[in-house]
């Protein structure tokens, strides 16, 4: 089995434990936004290709800098337009002790989903709006997959978080606010990542963050992001 790899990027958190984010090609989302949107469709360009062990052994030459809370973050595009190749990624670094986190728009089948949610430490659902016709306009799909499998998620063992590109114009107003606080209290989910696009800072979420907080969230707010 063979997976098509477009990078392996290597990061060290602020408490010194090492990650290493592997990028998967492929994605079944049109966001107008989208930061790369080379990896959109179902593309194999400027991809390299991976068996599941050649990709598992690069990565676990880096176990011993990992720590406890360190390992591999699974992210794209969509890792699950590569089912089975993911699912075999993940057992094999599980078996070497790494943690494996998952990022995900969430728009494939529960199906999909389910097989690869419990070999996870952790997963990041995408939310980008409330409304699933402005989710439709700009993103090409609507919202059905995304919300059952973030329900799922927050009913299961592993750990979810809920990140939200927070769009200029598309989501970012006040009466945005109080939908996104409406919705998430409804799917369950606690943790919540703040990623601010298009120039928006971390100090212009202050509203945001500060809503979910009131309400128990636990919020991350990155500095600045890319969706």
């Amino acid at each position: 089995m063979k997976g098509y790899i477009f990078s392996i990027e290597k990061a060290a958190q602020y408490d010194g434990t090492g990650i290493r984010t592997v990028v998967f090609a492929g994605c079944n989302l049109r966001c107008k936004w989208c930061a790369n949107p080379a990896l959109q469709g179902q593309t194999n360009v400027g991809t390299k290709e991976y068996t599941v062990d050649k990709l598992a052994g690069e990565l676990t030459k880096d176990k011993t800098v990992y720590g406890v809370d360190g390992g591999v973050i699974l992210s794209g595009g969509e890792p699950l337009l590569q089912l089975d190749f993911v699912c075999d990624l993940c057992d094999a670094l599980r078996a070497e002790g790494v943690n494996v986190w998952l990022e995900t728009s969430g728009n494939i089948p529960s199906s999909v989903f389910q097989k690869v949610l419990g070999r996870c430490r952790g997963v990041q659902i995408d939310l980008c709006h409330y409304d699933n016709q402005a989710h439709l306009e700009r993103t090409g799909a609507d919202m059905a997959l995304i919300l059952a499998n973030t329900h799922a998620a927050a009913r299961s063992e592993t750990e979810l978080t809920v990140r939200l590109p927070v769009i200029p114009g598309f989501n970012d107003g006040q009466k945005d606010i109080g939908h996104f606080v409406a919705l998430l209290a409804a799917l369950g989910g606690r943790r919540v990542r703040l990623s601010p696009t298009g120039g928006l800072v971390a100090e212009e979420l202050h509203p945001f963050s500060d809503a979910l907080r009131v309400l128990g969230f636990y919020v991350q707010v990155d500095e600045t992001g890319e969706a």
